[in-house]
């Protein structure tokens, strides 16, 4: 979890600060941004599960929930990075046209099952993190960052007036991913500590 979120702030700061433009989505330091957000997403889907695990043991069922349902939205994450480093730098090449603001990949409706892993990703964030700003534990001002990051980082890029509430949302989303894995680790040495 901690790896994971460290990846998605790296993304999202290295990613170019521009608009989306075929030119931009084509070029190297998007990819790069676009693989550490595909490790980052793939990462804190683990760290989801172990997660999962640690709030079984809890019996915190706000918490189970947020956490099955952000593990999907992570899914789904992970796919977004794998299609924007694979994908769409393919798109922009051979046809730039479609990835233009006023370009069909924008502007076509999406398949409803993107739409249910984009709602899985906020909700399952935001409901994880109430459960943590309510629980004790884990950190719990991690859950205000779960919270205000899956917010802020979920609308397309093109439909946002700044590219630095991406920006924000990811750097926030992330830091919270890893305040989160940094507590299941603190609490798992002070277990170990004292058996």
């Amino acid at each position: 979890m901690m790896a994971g979120g460290a990846c998605i702030v790296i993304f999202v700061l290295v990613h170019p600060q521009g608009e989306f433009t075929p030119a931009v989505m084509a070029g190297t330091q998007a990819q790069v941004a676009h693989t550490f957000h595909f490790v980052g997403a793939t990462l804190a889907a683990f760290g989801l599960a172990g997660l999962l695990a640690h709030q079984v043991e809890r019996h915190d069922r706000l918490a189970l929930v947020g956490v099955i349902v952000a593990f999907f939205g992570a899914v789904w994450f992970s796919g977004l990075g794998v299609l924007s480093f694979a994908g769409l730098p393919f798109i922009a090449k051979h046809d730039p046209a479609l990835l233009l603001a006023t370009g069909a990949f924008w502007n076509d409706a999406p398949n409803p099952v993107f739409l249910l892993g984009l709602v899985s990703f906020v909700l399952g964030f935001v409901v994880l993190g109430v459960a943590l700003l309510r629980g004790k534990g884990l950190p719990r001002w991690s859950g205000l960052l779960l919270i205000l990051g899956s917010v802020l980082s979920a609308p397309p890029p093109v439909a946002v007036p700044s590219v630095l509430i991406l920006t924000a949302g990811g750097v926030l989303l992330g830091a919270g991913l890893a305040w989160v894995g940094y507590g299941m680790w603190s609490e798992s040495k002070v277990a170990g500590a004292h058996p």
